[in-house]
């Protein structure tokens, strides 16, 4: 059965369970893939799909398919139904024979359309039990009446480990940027915090998890078993890939929710060294906010901001290699993460949710398996 996209998909899960017993949904999908990506398997399955097969917007590249396995590879939550991309142009014959077109169906939500005959979808599946170890420490807050609240640093240091080989014979997939750039700076963080002579009033918690190139498990074992009271975490600075791209900016991803949002641009004025601008989000549509470690945070409606460089050709390539690293740049953005924590961890006020922040997050995570 032809679904015209993702929206409609998640409509009938959400109102017709059953409405695909025994079918393939062959879905197509815009030119965002973001969070619908990772949605649609659960929405088919849901809805009583056997199997999912996106169809991806005519303006996407053939590329985009691996991007597609990619990220259905690395979720840790139950996949319910095999799931597959396909271009385009390789659907055409399909949706020909349903007398619509990828173009069509993805702009309009037209009715859904059945196909006769039999789709085989042949997907391979393995279950793997994951350990995932995580690394805890804690800097004692200097003022007796706040240092039983927290400022949660944290980045992940795991990658996605050794693979096929590539052209050039290398199967190790060094994650040089994702995320060594940003367990480094957590790491520096906390030793410029533990050397200070006073340190902040809040105690600064320096969270490394494991397992996130897995679906954030890790983090949300963290989450769900925290070692500090939760309720008295007074916010989360997540670090995730922030060592190349432009050598003048970094991305706060989710700035626009908290008051962690202007104080950082306050702060960036305030210390023209740093050389850092605060770019603005160039792919929204990707939803980033809600597909990193600080998630588990956000599902307990504590404040969080993500600082990141985004992705590049690198990404969850053998060739993120530490030789294309800028370190200067990732020492430039330590600073600012060092000079946040403290400001957040040694100010009277804990930060706050900006308007309606926390109820468009929590909106956005009802749309989120993890």
């Amino acid at each position: 059965m032809i679904v015209p996209t993702d929206r409609v998909l998640a409509e009938w899960a959400d109102s017709a369970p059953g409405t695909l017993a025994g079918k393939v949904a062959v879905v197509t999908m815009g030119p965002e893939l973001g969070m619908n990506l990772l949605m649609a398997p659960i929405d088919a399955g849901r809805a009583g799909a056997v199997g999912l097969v996106f169809v991806l917007d005519p303006s996407l590249p053939a590329q985009a398919v691996a991007s597609i396995a990619a990220q259905l590879g690395k979720a840790s939550f139950e996949m319910p139904i095999p799931a597959v991309g396909i271009t385009a142009a390789a659907a055409g014959p399909l949706l020909r024979a349903a007398g619509a077109s990828a173009a069509a169906l993805a702009s309009s939500p037209a009715a859904p359309v059945t196909l006769p005959g039999t789709l085989r979808l042949r997907a391979p599946i393995r279950r793997v039990e994951h350990s995932v170890p995580n690394v805890v420490a804690v800097l004692p807050g200097s003022d007796p009446a706040l240092r039983d609240e927290y400022v949660v640093i944290s980045a992940h240091f795991d990658h996605v480990g050794v693979g096929a080989p590539n052209a050039q014979g290398d199967s190790i997939f060094n994650g040089a940027d994702d995320d060594a750039s940003g367990t480094a700076v957590i790491v520096e963080v906390a030793r410029a915090l533990a050397r200070l002579e006073r340190r902040p009033a809040r105690s600064v918690v320096v969270l490394a998890v494991s397992g996130e190139e897995k679906g954030l498990v890790g983090s949300r074992w963290f989450g769900e078993h925290p070692t500090i009271p939760i309720e008295r975490v007074a916010a989360n600075v997540n670090i995730d890939m922030v060592g190349r791209n432009a050598p003048d900016s970094v991305v706060a991803i989710g700035e626009e929710y908290t008051t962690m949002g202007p104080l950082t641009h306050r702060i960036v004025a305030a210390n023209p060294a740093l050389g850092l601008a605060i770019a603005p989000d160039p792919l929204p549509e990707e939803e980033f906010f809600f597909r990193s470690d600080h998630i588990a945070f956000l599902k307990r409606d504590v404040p969080a901001i993500f600082f990141t460089t985004l992705i590049h050709p690198d990404y969850h390539q053998q060739s993120d290699e530490v030789e294309k690293i800028d370190a200067d740049k990732t020492a430039r953005i330590a600073r600012l993460v060092f000079l946040l924590t403290h400001a957040v961890a040694d100010s009277p006020q804990r930060p706050t949710w900006q308007g309606d922040g926390l109820a468009q997050v929590r909106r956005k995570l009802e749309r989120s398996p993890f």
